[in-house]
């Protein structure tokens, strides 16, 4: 992982629900979150602009940063991009973020961030377990609300697990339970004040983004990982993290 990067960024396509990758180190010049996600989204679509937000065209983008994954202070932010509905009449680009274990969780399942396009005919959410990413069928997930959503997906993903307790995924242990973005009835009847929520309360409420996933069909993205952030040299990063609290 040099300079903070796993190298990939996965790229889910709903309509024809399929998976590719992103090569990372063609957007680290931009650095961190934001402006890497803004880069691939004007990449990806800015020539076919401009379109509203609802459009199957339109991106949500959920970047991560280099010091994700590590006990730098502030390193559990997410940034969110794409257009954003919340902006009505003139849904351009937008952009929220939110905290909480998502992006330590992308890291250690060895992401750098995920890019969602196109929308499906029926209700899905994308399950990511280290290098691996599928679409999963979400009827039975539609009309719950964002705690019930989470429960249920930690119990379809972690069956039995008890919170705390070490768990086996292939070959390696975590005692850690997916870290799930999703989304509520607002979002899937397309609020344009639609939030997505992580875990109890870490929401991105800028721009409508859950009303995106609404139109995508998305329900919730979850994710987790047992790898790592190697880091070259652990004591000048406490010595640094030291430093900024005092």
């Amino acid at each position: 992982m040099p300079g903070g990067y796993t190298g990939k960024i996965l790229r889910v396509n709903l309509t024809n629900k399929s998976t590719s990758t992103i090569p990372t180190e063609k957007y680290e010049e931009y650095g961190g979150g934001h402006g890497m996600g803004s880069a691939i989204f004007f990449d990806l679509v800015g020539e076919q602009l401009p379109f509203e937000a609802f459009d199957p065209r339109n991106l949500i983008i959920m970047m991560a940063h280099p010091f994700a994954g590590t006990f730098m202070p502030g390193s559990g932010r997410c940034e969110v991009q794409g257009l954003g509905p919340m902006l009505y009449p003139v849904e351009w680009f937008a952009h929220s973020n939110f905290g909480g274990r998502f992006t330590a969780q992308l890291k250690y399942a060895g992401w750098d961030g995920i890019v969602v396009e196109g929308a499906s005919d029926e209700p899905v959410w994308i399950n990511i377990i280290n290098d691996k990413a599928a679409i999963e069928n979400a009827g039975s997930l539609w009309g719950l609300d964002i705690m019930e959503a989470q429960e249920e997906i930690w119990r379809r993903v972690t069956p039995g697990a008890k919170f705390g307790e070490w768990l086996e995924l292939g070959d390696r242990y975590t005692t850690q339970r997916p870290a799930v973005l999703c989304v509520g009835p607002a979002g899937e009847n397309q609020a344009r004040i639609a939030c997505l929520v992580h875990d109890a309360g870490n929401g991105a409420g800028q721009g409508g983004f859950g009303a995106v996933f609404g139109s995508k069909k998305l329900k919730a993205i979850s994710v987790i990982g047992t790898g790592s952030v190697a880091i070259s040299d652990p004591k000048a990063l406490m010595d640094a993290r030291l430093w900024y609290r005092q």
